[in-house]
C-alpha cells in the first residue's frame, strides 16, 4: 500500500520531477523511527523490485513503440542524407514519428537555445524539435548527452553545465548568469550590423 501511495499521481512541487519527488518520499518513509530494521530492509527490497519491474515494462513499451513508429525526417539541418545506423546519427522519437539528427546539429540547437540573447539580455529558451516545435523532454536531453559521452564527442562547456543543473533551465540561468551574459555580449558583437555597432559606440562615448 505504501509503494502504491508513493507512486500515485500526487501533487509534485514545481520544478521537481515526479521520480525525484518519489525517491525523496521513499527516503523519508525509511527514516521513520517506528519502523524496525527488518521491516525497513524488506520495504527497501520491495521498493527496488517494484521500480525494476516498472522500468522493465517502460523499456518494453519503448521498444514496441520504436519498431512501429515511421521515420519522418532522414536528413540533417543542411539537407544532407543521414545514415540511420551511423553512430553519430541520433533518433529523436516524438509522438508522430522519428526524426534523425546528427549529434553536432543537436548540440548546436541546444547551445543556441540555452545561450539565447536579445539585445545583450540573456534569455535562455526551452529546447524544441525544430521540425515540430515540440519541447524536448528531460529524458531526450539525457539520452542526447549520453550519446555524446558514448561516442567520445567533445561536449560544449555550456551543455555540460546545463547537464549538471539537471537540465533545469531556471537553475541553469540562476547559476551561470554571469557567463551567459558574457556570451550574450560576444554574440551581439558578432551578429549585429556594423551600422548598429557604430551607433552603440557613439552612444557609449557620448554618455561616458
Amino acid at each position: 500500500n505504501i509503494l502504491l501511495h508513493l507512486n500515485s499521481n500526487r501533487m509534485v512541487p514545481l520544478f521537481v520531477s515526479k521520480n525525484t519527488f518519489r525517491i525523496k518520499r521513499f527516503i523519508e518513509e525509511t527514516k521513520n523511527q517506528f519502523i524496525s530494521k527488518e521491516i525497513r530492509e524488506e520495504y527497501t527490497q520491495l521498493y527496488c523490485k517494484f521500480k525494476r519491474v516498472y522500468w522493465g515494462f517502460t523499456k518494453l513499451a519503448r521498444i514496441w513503440k520504436i519498431r512501429r513508429t515511421p521515420i519522418r525526417i532522414q536528413t540533417d539541418l543542411y539537407m544532407n542524407e543521414l545514415d540511420p545506423s551511423h553512430k553519430h546519427t541520433y533518433h529523436l522519437i516524438h509522438k508522430n514519428g522519428i526524426y534523425l539528427f546528427s549529434l553536432q546539429n543537436l548540440a548546436r540547437i541546444i547551445v543556441d537555445s540555452i545561450t539565447h540573447q536579445s539585445g545583450m539580455f540573456v534569455e535562455p529558451l526551452t529546447i524544441k524539435n525544430p521540425y515540430t516545435n515540440d519541447l524536448l523532454s528531460k529524458c531526450d536531453l539525457i539520452n542526447i548527452y549520453l550519446s555524446f559521452r558514448h561516442n567520445n564527442i567533445r561536449i560544449n562547456e555550456m551543455f555540460e553545465k546545463f547537464f549538471r543543473c539537471e537540465f533545469n533551465i531556471f537553475e541553469f540561468h540562476r547559476k551561470h548568469e554571469t557567463e551567459l551574459r558574457d556570451i550574450a555580449i560576444e554574440q551581439y558583437a558578432k551578429t549585429t550590423a556594423d551600422v548598429d555597432l557604430v551607433q552603440d559606440v557613439e552612444d557609449m562615448l557620448r554618455i561616458h
